[in-house]
């Protein structure tokens, strides 16, 4: 019985000391895979938008299509395209705000580790870098400094 009281004290501990952690896992698995599903899935939805403004073009020049009718059915395309495209600037957006995070945990991690000594900021994006690294991690642009250095030493 002691044993079983012991257990389950156990449990509860681990139970409490988890509960943030998968909670908190919990709330950002929208903005995972899914997230990118969500991207693709909108531009496929504007190229659709895109292929029935081009198809209603055609419809009204070879004259299948009413000016009336034409001007409403674009307006209404128009206004869907617009949707989409703020939808997906918004997508991206989140998506680039979750990169850089996951950049900056990393990066943490790594000064945490010892495998990183120093970081600078980088003069493209504004972002810490290893100060090492050949390239940040965000915006993919070159370490000047360092290129600086190699050319001034041949």
């Amino acid at each position: 019985m002691p044993y079983l009281l012991g257990l389950l004290l156990a449990l509860a501990a681990a139970a409490l000391i988890a509960w943030p952690l998968l909670r908190a896992r919990r709330a950002a698995a929208p903005t995972g895979p899914g997230a990118l599903d969500a991207l693709r899935e909108t531009q496929r939805l504007r190229r659709q938008v895109y292929d029935e403004i081009r198809t209603l073009d055609l419809d009204r020049e070879l004259g299948h299509v009413p000016n009336e009718q034409y001007e409403e059915t674009l307006e209404a395309h128009r206004v869907r395209a617009a949707i989409l495209l703020r939808r997906e600037e918004r997508m991206r957006s989140e998506l680039a705000q979750l990169i850089a995070d996951v950049e900056d945990d990393v990066l943490a991690l790594r000064l945490a580790s010892g495998s990183v000594s120093s970081t600078v900021e980088c003069a493209e994006c504004g972002g810490r870098r290893d100060a090492d690294a050949a390239l940040c991690p965000r915006c993919e642009t070159g370490n000047l400094d360092a290129q600086a250095t190699e050319e001034a030493a041949e």
